[in-house]
């Protein structure tokens, strides 16, 4: 190698070496991503991530644990939804269920319409969701509904007993139109509040003192309904005869004395006899 060379190829890599000082670029930076670095999701989903908020409540002498799921739209009568509460009650776990109709070709066809083809570049994609169901050996349960992983919503105070749950569905408000079918009528957007009680392994103290003062009314002291008779454990102050044309119809009773005072009273009551 000659001098010319030689001085080419060290200007070269100096100019290489001040390049990757100011950019900061590095080999790797030229590389390509491999897709299993980075997390993708599934063909499909049946979670559920309905919104909720969390408050207390106290029925009697009882708190309890209320949770509040907001749901969009209208839930079924029965197997809407699921409320479990956890084993160690610090977990209440919601789940709510997808119609296998949505997932179906059937339904498919009813939303592309006339572009329906099996053909179609989104007709064969969703044919691959299909399988991937089926892969995964998931089945609609007997009321055709798939249930997915429960969300979770984690408590800070313990709970115990088996959760209620009671949906409550309301109108939307007005400032959503109402949906016009083809045959002219009208049908209102609802929208469904969950609660789901679970009672507080806890209680308050105010609410034990309570429950330790109440106890069962006694039987003499409850009012008879059959008449005015006072019960046996019942004591009324008698009043006062003021007009005097009542008498005591009982005998007067007489003093008990000594025995010989009583002795003397019935020897002269016999010598009156005799004379």
């Amino acid at each position: 190698m000659n001098t010319k060379t030689a001085t080419k190829a060290a200007a070269a890599g100096t100019k290489k070496a001040a390049a990757a000082k100011t950019t900061y670029e590095t080999e790797a930076d030229y590389r390509s991503t491999a897709s299993a670095c980075r997390p993708v999701s599934k063909l499909y989903g049946f979670g559920t991530n309905d919104k909720y908020a969390v408050s207390f409540d106290t029925e009697g002498t009882t708190d309890f644990c209320l949770v509040s799921f907001f749901v969009s739209g209208v839930l079924p009568e029965t197997g809407g939804y699921v409320a479990t509460l956890s084993d160690d009650g610090y977990t209440i776990r919601w789940s709510r269920p997808v119609d296998g109709f949505l997932f179906s070709m059937e339904h498919l066809k009813s939303v592309m319409g006339a572009d329906y083809s099996d053909t179609h570049v989104r007709v064969r994609s969703f044919d691959e969701v299909t399988q991937a169901i089926s892969k995964d050996r998931l089945e609609a349960d007997a009321n055709g509904l798939f249930w997915g992983k429960p969300q979770e919503i984690h408590l800070e105070k313990r709970c115990t007993g088996s959760v209620e749950a009671v949906a409550m569905p309301y109108r939307a408000p007005r400032s959503l139109e109402p949906i016009t079918d083809s045959k002219g009528r009208r049908h209102y957007q609802y929208y469904s509040i969950v609660h789901v009680k679970a009672q507080l392994a806890e209680q308050r103290k105010t609410a034990k003192k309570k429950a330790a003062k109440t106890r069962p009314l006694e039987l003499y002291e409850a009012p008879s309904s059959q008449g005015t008779t006072p019960s046996p454990g019942v004591r009324r102050r008698r009043q006062r005869d003021w007009g005097g044309s009542h008498r005591d119809p009982r005998p007067a009773v007489r003093p008990r004395g000594s025995r010989v005072s009583e002795e003397n009273e019935d020897a002269k009551s016999e010598e009156s006899y005799e004379y």
